[in-house]
């Protein structure tokens, strides 16, 4: 045969099956939320209520979406179809037991929520911005929704005279054991067993190093352990947050087959000596993309994250979440 005709021949088996390949990722994933271009971009979400930092959701019985955030209160927004939400409320009406960190109706950080034995569980903090002065605190509900919430008390709290900070909060739940991981700067992010019947720590004492930044500031922080396949997966956000379209917030990963680690990025390097694996970090219009979450919708694994515009506006970033050879990709 030609070159010429080689050439061609090679191409085109070279996009057929590339063609093929982005067709597999996006295997059971509705046309609309589906990847289309090589560089992965939020899908939509327009209402009032995307102006989120450190987004969870959660998808009810009924298939209400739920989204919660860091805010006065815990900011509630609601959607039918995860692309138009609406502002509706908050977890709580007053935080006075976070007042002594926060100040009167100051912001409750990072939720993370997971619907669980028949109830929703939120676990969130409170803390002197900057300082490890900080809680980390319960709350259940048989909604979901504003004003339904119940303080359930402290969890674990931090001081300058431990080795971690109490904030971002990420429950992980398997078939018999529930655990909490967290932290922010100051060592890197840790680990906790909780008791699945209280959801209070089963040893306060005994605390483990999943991850930890070979840098200066130590920029690591918003944990969250999910499963797939055989693997637990371990993602965090490296860098600044909260600069507008100077954040250099970027999504980082590493993989173990035990929801406690260790932690491998792609090249074999563990979390706690500072491996991480990129995930996505700002490109095109995204700025600073971090603060994310998982779960599990009809159709499959979600990421949610926050991120922003060029105009250093912030909005929730939702994306599919598929597993290619043993890794997370992004659609």
């Amino acid at each position: 045969m030609h070159k010429h005709g080689v050439l061609v021949t090679l191409l085109i088996s070279f996009l057929f099956l590339a063609a093929s390949a982005s067709a597999n990722l996006a295997t059971d994933v509705p046309a609309v939320f589906r990847r289309t271009s090589s560089v992965v971009n939020p899908q939509s979400a327009t209402g009032s209520g995307v102006g989120v930092h450190d987004p969870s959701m959660v998808r009810t019985l009924s298939g209400l979406y739920i989204l919660y955030g860091t805010a006065p209160g815990i900011s509630i927004s609601t959607s039918k179809d995860r692309r138009n939400w609406v502002a509706a409320g908050t977890a709580f009406s007053g935080s006075p037991w976070a007042d002594h960190l926060t100040g009167p109706n100051g912001n409750l950080w990072a939720p993370d929520v997971t619907f669980t034995g028949g109830k929703f569980v939120m676990y969130y903090c409170a803390s002197q911005f900057g300082t490890q002065n900080s809680e980390i605190y319960m709350a259940t509900s048989p909604t979901g929704l504003a004003n339904s919430w119940t303080h359930h008390g402290v969890v674990i709290s931090s001081s300058p005279a431990v080795g971690f900070n109490a904030i971002d909060p990420g429950l992980t739940v398997t078939q018999d054991k529930w655990y909490l991981s967290f932290g922010s700067f100051f060592n890197g992010i840790h680990q906790i067993e909780l008791n699945p019947s209280t959801g209070m720590p089963v040893n306060v004492n005994n605390i483990k190093n999943l991850a930890r930044r070979n840098v200066p500031s130590g920029a690591v922080e918003a944990s969250t352990i999910y499963r797939a396949g055989g693997y637990y997966y371990l993602m965090v956000s490296w860098d600044l947050c909260c600069r507008g379209r100077a954040s250099t917030y970027r999504m980082m990963v590493g993989r173990s087959s035990s929801p406690s680690g260790p932690f491998l990025d792609q090249s074999g390097v563990d979390m706690v000596k500072g491996g991480g694996t990129e995930l996505m970090g700002s490109h095109n219009f995204v700025h600073g993309p971090g603060g994310q979450s998982i779960f599990h919708d009809k159709h499959g694994m979600v990421v949610v994250y926050h991120w922003y515009h060029d105009d250093n506006s912030h909005s929730l970033g939702i994306n599919n979440l598929a597993h290619v050879n043993g890794w997370p990709v992004i659609l």
